[in-house]
């Protein structure tokens, strides 16, 4: 219902040069900087937290998402998972047609399996298939654990997202 229309004004804009009357087909946003891990490769966990935008001002930018035509919403962060208002976004965000991806480092799946079934997509973090590197990696010990048994408990779900893993491959990690 969206993406086709979406995906046709964004190809006219980009090949033809034509104004654009729709908004993006995909949207990742960042919507806290809170975060639980101590990942070596990010700096964001040394940063002071500002203020955070409020849960009705994210409200009214998930509606003029959906009303610009955007087809997916990535929710990531920080820790997503983190943020105290995410179930009435994810709500939200379904209610108005929009697909949507939360990307997460894993460590708070199991205690939101009930906002995971609202979800299109599920992504997580893992830089390794070695625990322990990965444990290292995010300065979170007992991290890799905690996503294993979160996916598994999420694997078993009634309604079910698409889940990926996603890993940045560096010299520290190519090998593990």
């Amino acid at each position: 219902r969206r993406f086709l229309p979406t995906l046709l004004d964004n190809s006219a804009v980009l090949l033809l040069r034509k104004k654009a009357y729709r908004g993006p087909l995909f949207v990742s946003w960042d919507i806290t900087d809170r975060c639980n891990a101590k990942c070596i490769m990010c700096g964001r966990w040394q940063k002071q937290i500002g203020e955070e935008l409020s849960k009705e001002t994210k409200m009214k930018i998930i509606e003029d998402l959906a009303y610009s035509g955007v087809w997916l919403l990535s929710i990531c962060g920080g820790e997503p998972f983190l943020d105290p208002g995410l179930k009435d976004l994810l709500l939200l965000a379904r209610a108005n047609g929009l697909l949507i991806n939360v990307t997460t480092n894993g460590s708070l799946i199991m205690e939101n399996l009930d906002l995971i079934e609202h979800l299109d997509f599920l992504t997580v973090s893992v830089d390794s298939a070695v625990g322990s590197v990965h444990d290292q990696f995010r300065g979170f010990p007992g991290l890799f654990d905690r996503i294993s048994q979160g996916l598994n408990a999420a694997c078993l779900l009634k309604k079910k997202p698409e889940i990926y893993i996603r890993c940045i491959v560096g010299k520290a990690n190519a090998a593990s």
